[in-house]
């Protein structure tokens, strides 16, 4: 049973039709949207609460690159952010996560119907569905990889549909479409150039079925398409007060001087995420799909090449996924912090080489697939009985509570949870770790920002503490008191400053 029609007869016996979607896939859709709201009123993760207070202060005439904040992220993802904000914050955010990852499962379930039918259609739908709304994928919070999954889905979609048109005008069509989604995941996050790379293996692999007048159309719209949200983008951005030239270095320059300050810090942590990302591509499934996507490559290479131009190109898509996946398995390694939301880049290759197997063997298709659907069950109830700890919120929300209109307050480092539930600005820019650590080493800015006439009315630092300098450390003597310890922070106030101290109440402990 189908939904979508009309149909439409192809030159292949499976008869699958280009607007068709199997009813298996719009239902891994409705229970991928569930499955994530069910655990909407979780506490914000530190990338998502960063991202809101960046995206809902930016503004032109700021003192940083989005208004008065500084991320190393581009500007189609804060402008997303914005929206969240502007909609209420967290739970808006999450519904727009579950309709980004609902997107994702759709589109890969209809490529998948594409190359092999409902029954591939359905395996793929269902493990994109199953490793989008699972905690062991990384996939609850909603951070740039999250976002920029629908983009990848439908590039990919778009190329694998032009290719296996029968004329130019599609192709056109579809290099267009591909050039749009490749340039708007890019601009969510950095590294996603997955679709670019899909479509360079796509004409290496099949490029003498594809014929040179389709590759050159393909090129030439998707050129197009990506030059068009280049442009866009870039007034948006500059309309925002935010330069051109700040944003280039925030997404590809900062990345090199942050890596080398990572290559100088302690090893242990990020050890210590790698192994467990190791045991989370295990446990989530994602495993065992890159062995089925390596058996579609297996399969197609001793497929007869003789059946004819589609046959040609169906036979390559396998191996442009696995090159595809190979690009992103370097990419999060490259990205060294080992993040769980990382590996949310590679659920498209790979529920999409679970649906090319499931078109020839059902069972170890089916197996991958309950594998995956299972682990996200498992998943969903372990966060709904274990939320996250929330301990950091509960003390930005006790100096929150204390506080008067026009207070400030700087936190170091890494606390973005605790900044955005205080509902105070910071004069500060940075808010995480790393940009600090790399643009503001020596914490000068920091210790300017404390003794200057926009010094903060709070401050909030790690205990035993952050890494301070002499000079910060002289700053903070001189010009602020300590007035409480909560969760692991020691709170400062401001001399001259007369503010209840804050406290954590009995039903928030």
């Amino acid at each position: 049973m189908t939904v979508l029609v009309p149909r439409q007869v192809g030159s292949e016996s499976r008869q699958t039709s280009r607007l068709v979607v199997p009813l298996g896939v719009v239902a891994a859709m409705i229970v991928t949207i569930l499955a994530r709201l069910a655990l909407a009123g979780e506490n914000l993760g530190s990338d998502e609460a960063g991202y809101l207070t960046v995206a809902g202060q930016w503004h032109a005439g700021g003192t940083s690159l989005y208004g008065n904040l500084w991320v190393d992220r581009p500007p189609l993802l804060i402008t997303i952010f914005r929206l969240a904000a502007v909609l209420g914050g967290a739970v808006p955010l999450r519904v727009i996560g579950a309709v980004a990852a609902a997107v994702t499962v759709g589109v890969v379930g209809w490529t998948a119907n594409r190359l092999g039918g409902r029954r591939a259609a359905t395996c793929a739908a269902i493990v994109a569905g199953g490793l989008l709304s699972n905690c062991h994928a990384g996939a609850l919070s909603v951070d740039g990889e999250l976002l920029a999954a629908p983009f990848i889905a439908v590039g990919i979609a778009a190329l694998v549909s032009g290719s296996l048109s029968a004329t130019g005008r599609s192709m056109l069509l579809a290099g267009l479409v591909a050039g749009t989604s490749a340039a708007a995941a890019v601009l969510v996050k950095q590294n996603m150039v997955d679709v670019a790379v899909f479509a360079g293996a796509l004409v290496v692999m099949g490029g003498r079925a594809l014929g040179i007048r389709r590759i050159a159309m393909c090129a030439a719209g998707f050129a197009a398409g990506a030059i068009a949200v280049i442009l866009v983008m870039a007034r948006w951005t500059v309309a925002h007060g935010t330069s051109l030239s700040g944003v280039w270095f925030a997404m590809y320059r900062f990345r090199l001087e942050a890596d080398r300050v990572m290559a100088a810090s302690s090893p242990a942590p990020i050890v210590a995420r790698e192994h467990s990302m190791m045991l989370l591509v295990l446990l989530n499934g994602m495993a065992f799909s890159a062995a089925l996507l390596a058996l579609a490559v297996i399969r197609a290479r001793h497929d007869n090449p003789s059946d004819g131009r589609d046959s040609r190109v169906r036979r390559c898509v396998p191996y442009a996924l696995a090159v595809t996946l190979i690009y992103e398995a370097a990419s999060v390694a490259m990205g060294q912090n080992y993040f769980s939301h990382y590996l949310v880049q590679l659920v498209v290759p790979l529920a999409l080489g679970v649906g090319i197997v499931a078109g020839h063997h059902r069972r170890p298709a089916a197996a991958v697939a309950g594998l995956v659907a299972a682990s996200a069950v498992v998943s969903t109830i372990v966060g709904g009985l274990a939320p996250t700890d929330g301990g950091l919120s509960r003390v930005g929300g006790a100096i929150g509570q204390v506080s008067r209109p026009g207070d400030t307050v700087v936190s170091v480092w890494g606390n973005t949870e605790l900044m955005r539930a205080t509902g105070l600005r910071s004069p500060y820019p940075y808010l995480w770790a790393l940009p600090a650590e790399t643009l503001d080493p020596d914490n000068t800015l920091l210790a300017s920002t404390l003794r200057g006439v926009r010094a903060p009315t709070w401050f909030v630092t790690s205990d035993p503490g952050a890494p301070h300098t002499t000079e910060l450390d002289r700053v903070l003597a001189r010009r602020y008191h300590r007035v409480a310890m909560m969760q692991g922070r020691t709170i400062y106030l401001r001399d001259g400053v007369r503010r209840t101290p804050p406290a954590l109440t009995t039903a928030s402990q």
